[in-house]
């Protein structure tokens, strides 16, 4: 297992259908490959890591003093578990550790992965990848397939608006709509 001092992280979902998401990571030589049921929500958990993250940087996110900051992300399949670890380093830089376990109800969990990214290339990686996937299904589309939830947009319009240097407008509809006009009209709108 390679783990270099800042590494690019590559995000993939392949598809999503019958309440199943496929998808990889790419991480310098390593590829890891998942399934993800509706147990978990893969997409929408991955949006809200990277949102608490983003908040921690800021100052916006506290822990009580003495405690060491840590984000747990779980993606579970009939039976396996995938556990993803991010632990915030400086400058904006995440370290995260994936943990795969055959059975989550006891069986030894095995790292798969381990590297340290930026919090900015994850944040574009895993944004572009939720784009391609509204894109792709739609609402009702991604709905139909996914069946557990709705698409995480509000999540998604946050993540945009931090990447593009401009905070959340929690009343603004026209600043959504211009934002879904451009990733209408583009190809990589993030």
């Amino acid at each position: 297992m390679k783990q270099n001092k800042l590494d690019t992280f590559n995000f993939k979902i392949d598809s999503i259908k019958a309440g199943w998401l496929k998808a990889r990571i790419m991480v310098e030589n390593i590829s890891l490959d998942f399934t993800v049921s509706y147990l978990s929500e893969p997409l929408s958990g991955f949006l809200e890591i990277l949102l608490d993250l983003d908040a921690y940087y800021d100052g916006r996110y506290c822990f009580v003093d003495g405690l060491k900051p840590e984000f747990h992300l779980v993606w579970q399949g009939e039976p396996w578990q995938y556990t993803w670890l991010f632990e915030p380093q400086q400058d904006r830089k995440v370290a995260i550790t994936i943990f795969y376990c055959e059975d989550y109800l006891g069986t030894e969990e095995q790292t798969k992965v381990k590297t340290v990214v930026t919090l900015d290339n994850l944040m574009r990686e895993v944004s572009k990848e939720a784009e391609s996937v509204l894109k792709t299904y739609g609402f009702l589309g991604y709905k139909t397939e996914w069946i557990q939830s709705d698409f995480p947009i509000g999540d998604l319009l946050r993540l945009h608006f931090i990447l593009n240097k401009d905070r959340p407008q929690e009343k603004s509809l026209s600043k959504e709509i211009e934002y879904f006009n451009e990733l209408l009209h583009s190809q990589d709108a993030v």
